[in-house]
């Protein structure tokens, strides 16, 4: 049994790969082009950065004290960090619970083999980063992981906190210490030891005391995905070296939205896509970092900053002495003032906004970076893989696979194999249409009676589907509940968005976890399922 890759559906992934060497509505280009490749690491070639503090800074970022040991192919991109011709492939997420959902982890692997083959294609460091969005303060997004194992004791966990609704980055959100002891009790009791280790080394013991939502998300991904190479940043501690960049888009807000008001436009021209983003004139993408929150910045009509509860304050003159972070759409001006980026490894939502912001990167003196989709992974276990097999699924169906589909399949395998099927008067109803066509040939002629048969045939219909369902119930309902464990594992096509990364890894066990790492994902962009052997009968 082999795995199974479709292309990727959403239409800015396919309209990437359609244009890969570049496009009003993506600049640069893909990753996956190798004249696009050339094309952008020429232009670095004169990035005015200073490489060797940048490498100084990155080492700060990996230190063992955040992260924990380093492995040997991370200290090599440290040292390759300060050459001159070295280049980046950036790709990142909110902290996630407990690595958060899966999709983390094909980020951060499309972001390692995208690097691997620039650099072998270059002939230079091309280094790989995942950056952590640890200025973000959706509390909802990064406190939750989700538990799809079919004998979980809950469907999922989020720690309390005594402020929910206040706008705190995630790296300054420390857990109190029985709420990490809760996070750890709840790990669903099928996960091996390894797995459990893996989370205690993150969130529990005395020295994750002082740990922030961010820094255990970060000590877990590193010990998941350190041995690639992968190296990591804070967002939160990024917005401290751009601060001359947060700064001029708040003093030029109005520019901002000029430029992203083209790309909004040029977006829905192109894909018929609405804002991924909303336009919201009079606010600024930038935030004002006070108290150790985040308050947004507005701007007047005459250019006057100010927060709410504050209009007549200007903020204007204060800028320099102020702590700004960024926003979504401000965050890849930082990445790319901060960084020689060669591109970054999008999800489908971003790669809409990257397309809404094309204009802003010109309009503040930068440059639109290479563009790669995410790949999408699908994990299946290798009897739900035979089993759905049995039912008629193909297995690039699993991609659109939801339980009301399941259920219809059921349903007809049911029907068809049940004997009122075949004794279904469909004859009747074909010999009642052409006496009625008869009747009506012979008392009015010419009359239209199409209406009436449209609705006799649909009151057959009706009739036949109330015959199925009564089958499905007798044959296939048993078969449908016993599917549910694996419906819900596969996450309704999108497990991705569902699956915990801790749990993928349980799953695969460690050996396993290692070579589904070393998987080469496809350079325009894939969904993949893969059937994985069940030995620790998750599904059994």
């Amino acid at each position: 049994m082999k795995e199974v890759s479709v292309p990727l559906r959403d239409a800015a992934s396919r309209y990437l790969r359609e244009h890969a060497e570049g496009s009003p509505l993506y600049p640069a280009g893909s990753l996956a082009s190798g004249a696009a490749r050339e094309k952008r690491a020429r232009k670095l070639d004169a990035w005015p950065g200073d490489r060797a503090a940048l490498s100084a800074w990155l080492a700060e970022q990996n230190s063992p004290d955040i992260l924990g040991p380093l492995h040997p192919a991370q200290a090599k991109n440290l040292a390759a960090a300060a050459q001159s011709g070295a280049l980046f492939v950036l790709t990142g997420q909110q902290p996630g619970l407990l690595g958060g959902p899966a999709l983390a982890l094909h980020k951060a692997l499309t972001t390692v083999a995208h690097a691997r083959a620039a650099a072998a294609a270059l002939g230079r460091p091309v280094i790989p980063v995942f950056w952590a969005a640890g200025d973000d303060s959706d509390l909802a997004e990064s406190n939750a992981a989700e538990f799809l194992e079919p004998a979980a004791a809950t469907s999922g966990v989020s720690l309390n906190f005594d402020d929910p609704e206040e706008a705190i980055p995630m790296s300054l959100r420390i857990p109190a210490e029985a709420e990490r002891a809760r996070l750890l009790e709840s790990l669903p009791a099928a996960w091996d030891e390894e797995t459990r280790a893996l989370a205690r080394a993150a969130y529990g013991g005395p020295e994750a005391r002082d740990r922030s939502l961010t820094q255990s998300f970060l000590r877990l991904m590193q010990a998941l995905l350190g041995d690639t190479g992968l190296l990591f940043v804070d967002g939160f501690a990024a917005a401290a070296r751009a601060q001359g960049t947060l700064a001029r888009v708040a003093r030029d807000a109005s520019g901002f939205h000029e430029a992203l008001a083209r790309g909004t436009k040029r977006l829905a021209d192109a894909l018929n896509q609405p804002p991924q983003v909303p336009v919201r004139p009079g606010t600024v993408p930038v935030f004002l970092l006070e108290n150790g929150r985040r308050e947004r910045l507005f701007v007047s009509d005459s250019g006057r900053l100010y927060t709410a509860g504050a209009e007549a304050r200007d903020l204007r003159p204060e800028l320099a002495s102020r702590a700004l972070l960024h926003s979504a759409l401000t965050r890849p001006l930082v990445v790319e003032a901060l960084f020689p980026a060669l591109g970054h490894v999008l999800g489908p939502a971003e790669l809409r906004y990257f397309a809404q912001i094309a204009d802003v990167f010109p309009a503040f003196g930068l440059s639109f970076p290479l563009l790669a989709p995410r790949d999408q992974r699908m994990l299946v276990p290798a009897s739900g893989w035979n089993a759905l097999e049995a039912l008629g699924f193909r297995p690039e169906e699993l991609f659109d696979l939801r339980p009301s589909l399941a259920r219809e399949r059921l349903t007809e395998r049911a029907w068809q194999g049940h004997p009122a099927a075949a004794n279904f008067p469909e004859g009747a109803q074909r010999g009642l249409l052409e006496a009625l066509k008869a009747y009506q040939a012979r008392w009015f002629p010419g009359a239209d009676f199409d209406a009436s048969h449209r609705r006799l045939g649909r009151a057959f219909g009706h009739y036949r589907e109330q015959a199925r369902k009564r089958v499905f119930e007798q044959k296939g309902a048993e078969a449908l509940q016993a599917l549910q464990p694996l419906l819900r594992w596969l996450g309704n096509g999108a497990q991705d968005r569902h699956l915990n990364s801790l749990s993928l890894r349980h799953a695969l066990g460690a050996g396993g976890f290692a070579a589904w790492k070393e998987a080469r994902p496809d350079p325009q962009g894939s969904a993949c399922a893969t059937p994985w052997t069940d030995e620790k009968g998750l599904f059994a």
